[in-house]
């Protein structure tokens, strides 16, 4: 190679793309939450231009020796340990004018470090930022971006940041993609979009395990999984897999089984089939640092033509019943569309990101709403397409909202989400088959959103 050829080399070198894996790498090893994210803590972090705004009730006392803030009789204080009192009352009176992030330093003439320390343990609780969360609200609602509905402030900005202009950059005509080749570089443009953010400059990792070993933006998971068969059971050696452990409780499980009128599936060699094409199979197995044998899905490898045409297929038809105005039709092939995606399994990471994100930006279009994730990803892994499709219908029916307002809209789904959560709290409770019926019967509402019936 000589001089010119490899100046030329050096300047094709996607620098972006060594931004991001060098972030990736400066990232804390031991992640905080599991993939579900079921942990209830602050994840949104405040930027510079981010005006401030503190909770009026917030007032400081001692508390064991230590500065604290208390915001309501009803909740402990809020420690704020090695900060001295008079920064932390210096801080206090900065936030009640209301300042921008960049000058809370200079007007509390408190050094940024002990700002930042604050606002570590602050941000969330009583000192909020709603003009950032309104901006990104009106791109991608927070209820419809998350599994469970839960303060926006758990959310990761650059995550609410990306998926909100990935939204905003779905075409509206199925001209966009003239054939299932166009629509995969399509997805694949849509995974980085998700990842690096519109313009590469808002990284986002996903909290799958894998992203912790395997983050590729928009490159196909092309690696087969292999397995060994012993007397001790199947091994998974490597390659994808996904979690499919039965969420909810074996009572919920059985009861939702029986409602769709299919069987109970479990982790025994499983195999996947939809319009006569192999999906991937259900396996009870373990890998050699696992240290008990679960319910794990294998995504079909290696992939075929008739799978991408088929799930090109189901979101072409979406489009088609968006443009007609047909709701009905909509929900049908969005359904098809989430179940061919999640057990295709295309990218190593933020799948299920990627596959909500587009199926919620046609609801909208069509219904005025999305719905909230759930865990409808493991739920397909547990059905054959036509149960799902029955599944997913539900979720939409139930989890929608004619609610106007992004506030009373949240507000909406927090409620939906408190009952869901009593609902199978009680329902985990109970032995007897007769019990969890009467539970059922008992509270509707519970067993609605817990998708346990139709209409």
């Amino acid at each position: 190679m000589n001089h010119s050829e490899l100046l030329d080399a050096v300047l094709r070198v996607p620098w972006v793309l060594n931004d991001y894996l060098n972030w990736l790498n400066d990232r804390p090893t031991s992640p905080k939450d599991d993939y579900l994210f079921s942990q209830s803590q602050t994840r949104f972090t405040a930027n510079d231009d981010d005006r401030l705004i503190l909770l009026e009730a917030a007032t400081i006392e001692n508390v064991q020796g230590e500065v604290g803030i208390r915001i309501s009789e009803q909740i402990a204080p809020v420690r704020m340990p090695s900060i001295p009192s008079s920064h932390v009352e210096a801080i206090l009176s900065a936030l009640r004018d209301q300042p921008l992030l960049v000058e809370l330093p200079m007007q509390s003439c408190v050094p940024a470090r002990e700002c930042d320390q604050f606002l570590r343990i602050a941000f969330g609780k009583f000192v909020f930022a709603p003009l950032a969360l309104e901006d990104l609200e009106r791109r991608a609602c927070a209820a419809e971006i998350v599994r469970f509905p839960a303060s926006p402030y758990e959310i990761t900005r650059n995550y609410w940041t990306n998926v909100g202009h990935l939204s905003m950059n779905v075409p509206t005509e199925r001209s966009a993609w003239a054939d299932a080749s166009s629509f995969v570089r399509w997805l694949r443009v849509m995974h980085v979009r998700l990842l690096l953010g519109e313009q590469f400059d808002t990284f986002y990792c996903p909290s799958s395990p894998i992203a912790r070993k395997r983050v590729e933006p928009g490159a196909l998971y092309v690696r087969m999984t292999r397995t060994v068969t012993s007397r001790h059971g199947t091994f998974i050696l490597d390659g994808p897999r996904i979690n499919a452990k039965l969420l909810g409780g074996s009572n919920y499980h059985r009861l939702l089984s029986e409602s769709l009128g299919i069987g109970e599936m479990n982790g025994d060699n499983c195999e996947c089939y939809d319009n006569d094409v192999f999906w991937g199979q259900l396996v009870k197995g373990r890998s050699r640092s696992d240290e008990q044998a679960d319910d794990w899905f294998l995504p079909p490898r290696p992939f075929k033509p008739a799978q991408w045409e088929l799930l090109w297929g189901s979101w072409a038809s979406a489009m088609n019943a968006v443009s007609s105005r047909d709701l009905s039709d909509c929900v049908t092939h969005l359904a098809r569309f989430h179940w061919y995606f999640v057990h295709l399994h295309p990218f190593a990471c933020a799948n299920q990101s990627l596959a909500f994100a587009l199926v919620n930006c046609l609801l909208n279009r069509i219904a005025g709403s999305g719905i909230p994730q759930l865990v409808l990803d493991h739920w397909a892994l547990r059905m054959d397409c036509k149960a799902y499709t029955r599944l997913f219908s539900r979720a939409v029916t139930r989890w929608s909202t004619s609610e106007s307002g992004s506030s009373t809209r949240h507000k909406d789904r927090m409620q939906k989400g408190q009952t869901l959560d009593g609902f199978l709290a009680r329902l985990a409770e109970l032995k007897a088959q007769s019990e969890l019926n009467l539970v059922s019967s008992g509270n509707p509402q519970g067993a609605q959103l817990a998708l346990l019936s139709d209409g």
